[in-house]
Parts: structure tokens; C-alpha cells; sequence
């Protein structure tokens, strides 16, 4: 039951992204609102502990958007709070990146 549940967030949190997320065509395109990276809060539902790290990654996708950061700089940063997710969390996560043209940079986390 508990992994139809999950099966079923995963495929709900994806349609989600696909209606509300815009599609970049490749990193440099994105640019990333406040409101963005609350709805990105949001769908991935974190724990406590999951929010305690946020702050962090939150930053680093704001210095991302705005060119003071990175993909490689990026990605030692997301990192750590990725692997922290669980895994449907972090199909979520993965699907988050597709739509900032940065699926390609996903599988290194």
C-alpha cells in the first residue's frame, strides 16, 4: 500500500512539474524566482531535517540563477541535501533539474 502511495506522489509531484514548471531549453536559460524555489520546497515535501538543509540549497539555486554560481560549483552544494532525500524525493528532485535544463548534471549527484 505504502509503495503505491509513493508510487502515486511521485507520478502526481511529475505532473505537476510538467503543468506549472516552464521548460528551459538548457542551464543558461534559467532563471530562478523566490517563488520557485518555494514551490520547489513544496513539492518535494520535506522532513525536519530536510528543511534544516534547504537554506543552503536554496542560495546556492538563487546564485545559480542570477550567474554568481556554477553548475560544477552547484552541485557539491545540492549534493549532500539530494542523497538526504529519499527516493521518491529525489525522483522529484531529478525531475526539478529536467525543467532547469539540467538533467544531465542530476545523474552526478
Amino acid at each position: 500500500m505504502n509503495t503505491l502511495r509513493s508510487l502515486g506522489f511521485a507520478v502526481a509531484s511529475a505532473l505537476t512539474l510538467a503543468i506549472a514548471m516552464p521548460s528551459f531549453a538548457s542551464a543558461q536559460d534559467a532563471s530562478i524566482s523566490n517563488s520557485d524555489i518555494a514551490r520547489y520546497k513544496s513539492l518535494l515535501r520535506l522532513t525536519s531535517a530536510q528543511s534544516r538543509m534547504w537554506p543552503t540549497v536554496a542560495a546556492a539555486l538563487r546564485a545559480y540563477s542570477h550567474k554568481k554560481r556554477t553548475v560544477v560549483e552547484l552541485i557539491p552544494v545540492v549534493t549532500p541535501f539530494y542523497r538526504a532525500l529519499d527516493e521518491n524525493q529525489q525522483q522529484v528532485a531529478r525531475s526539478l533539474a529536467q525543467h532547469l535544463g539540467l538533467g544531465s548534471y542530476a545523474m552526478l549527484m
